[in-house]
Parts: C-alpha cells; structure tokens; sequence
C-alpha cells in the first residue's frame, strides 16, 4: 500500500501539470475575437441578458450549472439565432444607439470562479461567443484555489473570448446592524463602534473606496479598468432602498462604470433602459436547454394585442418586493416587512400604447396601486386606489404630481373596476364603468412607455390586496394618412394612435380638416401636419407663427408633429435641417419615404435624425433595401404602408412589430 504513494504523487503531479497545460494553451489562449459583422446588425429594442454562477462537471452539485448543460443551453441559443456581444457592444448601444444583433445576448459570469473560465473556454471558442466574468476583486489574493488569482485574470483579459467586468472590492461581506441582522456591505449604513450610524457622506467615502479599489485591483491585473459592474444585492435600488441611500449607489455606480447589472429576475434591456440599472436572468442549475429558451421568450417585450390572453399566471410576474400568488382569475399581493408589495408584468418593457382592467378592493389599512408605464422609482404613471378616492398620479424627473382625484364611496370588501387606455401622452379612464373625464387626460412625454405592474402601499407587513379582472391588451402603432377627410371615421377602430393632416388646410381654424384634428385630439389621438415637398425651416416658422388668425395657437398646441416628404432627389443637408427645425420647436419629426424615393434613401450614406419614418411599401416588400435602412435607423420606429388597405379615405400605415 504504501509502496504506491510515490506513484500516487507522481500521477497527481502529472495531472496539476497536465491541468496547468490546459489553461495556459486552451482557456487562456490568445487569439482573435470571433468575428462580427457589425455592418449589418440592426437590433434596436434591446438585448438579453444572462448570468451563471459557477460551472462543474459534477452531477451531485444542485448549485452549478454542469459544463453539458451549458453546453446543450448555449447551443440551442445559437440555434435560436442568439448572437452574443461584448460589453463595448453593450455600452455603445445603451450610450449611443448604435446597434446590435437582432437576437443580441450579453453572457455573464459572476463570481470570478476559475471553473467557470475552465469549463465554459472551449464552449465558447466552438460557437464563436463570447462572455464577461465578473470578480470580486477581494478573492483575487485570497487563498481559495476556486477563483481567478491576478495572473490567471491577466490571460483571461487576453483571451478572445472574454471580458472583465466586477462585482466590487468588499461589497460580498455582510455587516452586523443593531436589530442583529445582517446586511450587504453597500446595501445599508454602517453602524459606528460607538452605535451611531455612519453619515451619508462616510457611506459615499466607502462605497466610493470600494468602487476604486476594484477597478484599481482589475486594472493592476489585466492593464485596464473595467467597464461594467454588478450591484449586489439584486433588486434593492428599485424599491425597497431608503430613497437618499439609493440616490449615493446610484451616482457612484454612474461615476466609476460604463454599465451596471442591480436587477436580477428580468432578462430584457431596452434602449430606453438605464446603463446603470440593468437586470439579467440567473439561470437556474436544473434548467435544460428548452427551459432557458421558455424562460427568456416569456421574458421578451411582447407587442400583439392578443399577448396576455390571462394574467393569473405566477410565471408572468416579476415580484419585486412582497408576496405574490397568482391564480383562478386573480393576482394576490402581500406587503413586505416596509408595507410595500411590487410585481412586474413581464413582456410590458417597452409597451407605449395599451387598453387595461381590473377590479381592485382597497382597504382602510392598504391602498391598491396600478401602474399603467413604470420605468423606475423616480418615472412612472399610476393609479393610487383606496376607499375613498382613485389618484392618478405621474412622477416624471423625481417629482411625484396628482393629474386627477376621482372620489369614491366604498364599503368594507367592496371592490371598483378600472379601464381605459394609455396612448401616446394621452390617458383615458372609466371607474366603476364611468369616464373620469370627458377628454383624455394629457401625459408627461417623460412617461412615454414602461412596464404594466400592481402594488400594495399598507401601513404594515402582511397586508393583502386583490386583482381580479386583471386585462392588458398592447396596441401597437396604427397611424391613418388622411387624403379624403369627408369619409374618415374616427371611431373605429379605437386602437388607432394616429391620423395625418395636411398643414396648409389647418389654420385658418375652420373646415374638415380643422374638425377632424379637434375630433382626434379628443378621441387621444396623435395629430400630424404633412408639410409641402418644398418646405424649409424659414416657412415652418410661418407655418407656427406668421399667420394672423386666433386659430393658430390652438393648432400648435393640439399638434404632436409634422410630417415631412422625402423626394427622390432630396438634399439630405436640407432634409436634415427641417428635421433639426422641428424638434427644436418640441415637435415630433416624422419622414415619409414614399415607394419611389425607397432606393434614394437606402443608398444614402448620410444618417439622418427623425423621430419616425413611414415608408411607402409594405415591409414584406422591402427587400434588400431595408436591411441597410434597419442598420442605420430604429426599425421600432419604422411604419409600413399596409399591404391591404380597406379605407379608401387614407393610407393606413402599421408597425413592422404588428
């Protein structure tokens, strides 16, 4: 027995080298990003977003991922035509619009274990992907042989296929508080050894330390200061955070990093999300390969009105803070130890028009809230439901204004209906089956879209609130270009966010044209005034003020935008310019690019900055030409003339998303 334990040293020795081999020329191996055709991307919604923790090859570990499953997992995303992209790609997107695939994935690591460099290297280099690791940069000189040390990070920052990002020096340690819990290390005020809590200035000095101490230990490792980092823990800035805590997280996060990831549950980032309050998707060790995939798409912005056919399903919400049962036809919300209670609709990320229901029962001791557009604490359009009156309330730039107080005159356990629609900056909304107005009510174009959710505001934990009837129904753009205004209806069908004028029959403030802009405006439509081909910065101007008529404040007021042509021969300089002239004026800039002018304006090298463009073809006529239009423009700002058009009156132009 003993005689073979030199034989034993000697094959493990033979293994660690055998080991070391491996990662020296396999995992960390230089070489060439895997190539991207960055020319021809044209993903503008956003991208997804997904982490794991560590990656074994054991089948015994529930808390890992195994190097088969995620093996299996990343080659049925590649499948699905998933393309992965780097944190510069992310950060170019987020901070100047550039785009990204169609189907863009951002991979993450977190924990900056050497497993998952070891097993995911190979993964990767066959599918040609790429992936970010995030490290706590205190375990870079511990002891723990599980997590990267300085030089093994410096050759995986050398590696083709990764990138660095951190979650912070000490922000994993939990501190003590008085009430004996425990707290993470940026999450919560230090108690002082002589009990008093730390000031708001001592805590900015210590997350800012940490923040530098970070990027210092990353940048003395691999040469260069990482771009992205991971809030820990999760979800705590969205709602639960005391508001001036949030406020010192959130502009030193802004001050140290391109990005940040503090959301965790959500797998969907916006162009319109916030760079330093990302979110990704954790992804379970027991998911298989077909799980992730459901998982991911029933995370996706969804924009078909038949999307949410019911909403009593737990696997369609995203709780935030508090309980949350779904089920038999209701969404039951129970407030957290901070009388609060928070879920998200998921699929709602980017939803700007939408017709919605519910029935609520608020209490003495808990009002019901409905948010309609949430983007985060300091954006959102609500309504604020108790006993005695409805709230619409808007917070736009962290002031927080009541639109309308709607009362009501509720027994104990007796419940009201909601409905209505948001379109546009316009709101309209019956209660108890009762228009709260006779007009729709105007929005702040800060809250032009966001995320449909339920919330509880109690006075105490463990209150509850009930969602029954619960309807949400996205309407996706449906603009009408008006040529015959005596035949226009109006009325149907009521998803129609928009309808399209010409200019000069406007302000004399009387005739067809006229009525019908006043009928839109009241309906919650958008109205738009086509200018003339020949138009020019100079008569736009005279177009808003040069005419002597008591008309023309009322046109410009009930106005979203203008429309401006496209022709063949079209200077872009000068296209550009009207552009500039209409937006400077607060307007909405919208280019027509008729059927014949398409192949002008795809050849264009120069990018012009409307807000929409309307396209005079159907989308599934386009053809090669729009692939370089959709690289260069937003194709969620993109409408199509309708390949059918069943109204003789006007054109009818629809999103590509419908």
């Amino acid at each position: 027995m003993f005689g073979n334990k030199p034989l034993r040293i000697a094959l493990q020795i033979a293994a660690l080298l055998a080991l070391a081999v491996f990662v020296g020329t396999v995992v960390f191996s230089k070489g060439v990003r895997p190539e991207r055709q960055r020319d021809l991307w044209n993903g503008r919604d956003g991208f997804v977003a997904i982490s794991y923790g560590g990656i074994g090859h054991s089948l015994d570990r529930r808390d890992i991922v195994t190097k088969e499953r995620l093996k299996a997992q990343l080659e049925a995303l590649s499948a699905a035509g998933y393309v992965t992209v780097t944190t510069a790609d992310v950060v170019a997107f987020l901070d100047h619009g550039r785009p990204l695939p169609e189907k863009a994935l951002y991979l993450m690591f977190e924990g900056g274990r050497k497993d998952s460099v070891l097993f995911a290297q190979p993964i990767l280099a066959g599918l040609g992907a790429v992936a970010t690791v995030f490290v706590p940069t205190d375990r870079l000189s511990g002891w723990n042989r599980f997590f990267l040390h300085p030089g093994e990070l410096k050759d995986v920052s050398k590696s083709p296929y990764w990138d660095v990002g951190t979650m912070g020096q000490d922000a994993l340690t939990l501190l003590p508080r008085p009430d004996g819990t425990q707290a993470y290390y940026l999450a919560a005020l230090k108690t002082n050894p002589d009990g008093t809590a730390e000031s708001l200035d001592e805590f900015r000095a210590r997350m800012r330390a940490d923040d530098e101490a970070a990027i210092k230990a990353v940048s003395d490792a691999t040469g260069k200061a990482p771009e992205v980092y991971i809030f820990t823990p999760a979800n705590t800035l969205d709602q639960s955070m005391a508001p001036e805590l949030r406020d010192v997280v959130q502009q030193e996060i802004a001050r140290s990093f391109a990005a940040a990831f503090t959301r965790e549950g959500e797998c969907f980032n916006s162009r319109d999300a916030d760079a330093h309050d990302l979110t990704r998707l954790q992804v379970d060790p027991s998911w298989s390969a077909g799980r992730l995939l459901e998982e991911i798409d029933s995370r996706l912005p969804k924009t078909s009105p038949d999307s949410f056919p019911r909403l009593d399903e737990p696997r369609l919400w995203n709780t935030v803070i508090g309980g949350m049962q779904a089920g038999d036809g209701a969404v039951e919300l129970t407030s957290a130890s901070t009388g609060q209670a928070f879920v998200r609709l998921r699929g709602t990320e980017t939803m700007e028009n939408a017709a919605f229901a519910a029935t609520v029962t608020p209490s003495a001791e808990c009002a019901e809230l409905v948010y309609l557009r949430y983007k985060n604490v300091d954006s959102y359009l609500r309504l604020l439901v108790s006993p005695n009156q409805v709230q619409i309330q808007e917070k736009s730039g962290g002031k927080l204004n009541y639109l309308l107080q709607i009362p009501l005159l509720l027994d104990p356990g007796q419940s009201v209906g909601l409905a209505g629609r948001v379109t546009g900056n316009r709101l309209v909304l019956a209660v108890g089956g009762k228009p709260v107005s006779a007009y729709p009510i105007p929005l702040s174009a800060s809250t032009d879209r966001g995320v449909f959710a339920l919330g509880l505001l109690a006075r105490e934990a463990g209150a509850k609130g009930s969602f029954t009837k619960l309807v949400v129904r996205p309407e996706p753009p449906l603009w009408k270009d008006v040529h015959d205004v005596g035949r226009l209806d109006l009325d149907a069908p009521e998803s129609l966010s928009a309808v399209i004028l010409p200019a000069d029959h406007l302000l004399p403030g009387k005739g067809p044209e006229y009525d019908a802009m006043l009928a839109a405006a009241a309906r919650g439509m958008a109205t738009y005034a086509r200018l003339a081909r020949d138009a020019t910065p100079e008569r736009l101007a005279a177009f808003l003020g040069g005419f002597d008529t008591p008309f023309a404040p009322a046109v410009a007021h009930l106005l979203r935008g203008f429309v401006l042509p496209y022709a063949k021969d079209a200077d872009p300089a000068a296209v550009e310019a009207l552009i500039k002239a209409v937006r400077s004026r607060g307007y909405t800039a919208v280019l027509e690019v008729p059927s014949e002018s398409l192949p002008h304006f795809a050849a264009e090298k120069a990018v012009l900055s409307p807000d929409w463009i309307m396209i005079g073809r159907p989308e599934d006529k386009g053809g090669a030409e729009l692939a370089g239009i959709e690289n260069r423009y937003d194709k969620t700002r993109m409408l199509f003339l309708a390949p059918d058009n069943p109204d003789a009156a006007c054109s009818v132009y629809v999103s590509a998303r419908r």
